[in-house]
């Protein structure tokens, strides 16, 4: 006979049994990835501030988990409280039970214990059956993304445009005015100082200021782009595509007839993601050249795609042209938590929390 199911916050000891419960969880629809965090499963809430994960447990066994944290962020020009849920995940030996609502149910508690105005949540284009979900939850569509993933493949020769160097600590406030200065008009952006800045850096796993490049000309920054090692927090590992990636990879392979292409992984292999955070400039000349740099550490570093995350439809996205690259379409979902009333779909620009993804 099973056990009462209870929920608890989670403790450094269950590290090794959320590992193991991740790769028996495998996320996805169409496509469908298996996801490792060895060594360290915490390793993906930690740039947040204010995070929790939760744990579901019968009988001393984790069946479940949630993760959740809480940013304050301005939308519609006014500052909330942002209640973000991810990671949830439920062995599939024990589905149908209630667990994944009853681990909803503990964020939804922890939400409003924090005050939070809205809970927003991320779910990949072709996993209707979340989506529908979520919305008898009460989300709501809000914004599209677009992970931009670049395929690395070969060097890619630098022009002289601006001179590429590491960020330095006297750096840091002329950075924070560029990234203030790009987003300042975005929904989910909070602008930073530059204490907050170095805070969050310092909270990001295998990422510091020595990753973060910049690009400046007559002694102005013109460009700030950071190299992040995803792949050392969680590897992914593809056990079905979609059938939109499957057809990209047919044509990379009719390519290969004619040119040299990019190594896609198969399935059964890992794929090695750098995430490309943060991301400002004046002039897209010299963040094209920032872009250059980071696909050839990626490529000394043995790393199959650099991820750009950009609203849908973004001018950003125009950094990726001219590149071999694949496309995972993400909806955003928000559900308000208090009496406020938010346009949908919402007329501002978004600025995308790279880590949320």
């Amino acid at each position: 006979m099973a056990g009462t199911i209870k929920i608890r916050e989670a403790r450094p000891q269950d590290n090794q049994a959320l590992l193991e419960l991740q790769l028996n969880s495998p996320q996805g629809t169409a496509l469908i990835l298996q996801l490792d965090r060895a060594p360290d499963f915490f390793s993906r809430s930690q740039p947040y501030e204010n995070r929790w994960v939760y744990v579901a447990e019968e009988d001393e066994r984790i069946v479940g988990s949630v993760e959740c944290a809480l940013r304050k962020v301005n939308v519609n020009g006014s500052r909330c409280k942002a209640f973000y849920a991810f990671g949830i995940m439920v062995d599939p030996e024990q589905r149908r039970k209630g667990i994944a609502s009853m681990l909803q149910a503990e964020v939804d508690r922890t939400a409003e214990m924090e005050g939070a105005d809205l809970m927003y949540v991320f779910i990949v284009e072709e996993n209707t059956p979340s989506i529908r979900m979520a919305e008898k939850m009460g989300f709501q569509h809000w914004k599209n993304l677009k992970q931009n993933l670049i395929m690395v493949y070969k060097e890619l020769p630098i022009n002289d445009t601006g001179r590429i160097r590491h960020l330095e600590g006297g750096d840091v406030g002329k950075v924070v005015e560029l990234l203030n200065e790009m987003y300042m008009e975005h929904d989910f952006y909070l602008p930073y100082t530059e204490e907050t800045f170095i805070e969050h850096v310092e909270r990001m796993p295998h990422y510091g200021m020595e990753d973060i490049y910049i690009c400046e000309e007559e002694g102005e920054i013109k460009a700030c782009l950071g190299y992040w090692e995803f792949y050392k927090v969680m590897t992914p590992t593809v056990l079905q595509y979609s059938l939109s990636l499957r057809l990209q990879m047919l044509m990379v392979k009719l390519l290969s007839l004619v040119t040299s292409v990019p190594k896609i992984p198969k399935k059964g292999e890992e794929s090695k993601t750098s995430v490309l955070t943060p991301l400002a400039y004046r002039d897209k000349r010299h963040m094209r050249e920032l872009v250059k740099q980071v696909n050839n550490i990626a490529l000394k570093n043995g790393v199959h795609f650099i991820n750009i995350v950009t609203e849908d439809g973004s001018p950003q996205e125009e950094l990726t042209a001219g590149y071999m690259k694949t496309e995972v379409t993400v909806l955003q979902l928000v559900k308000p938590l208090k009496d406020q009333v938010y346009q949908l779909p919402s007329t501002r620009r978004l600025y995308v929390n790279a880590e949320d993804l």
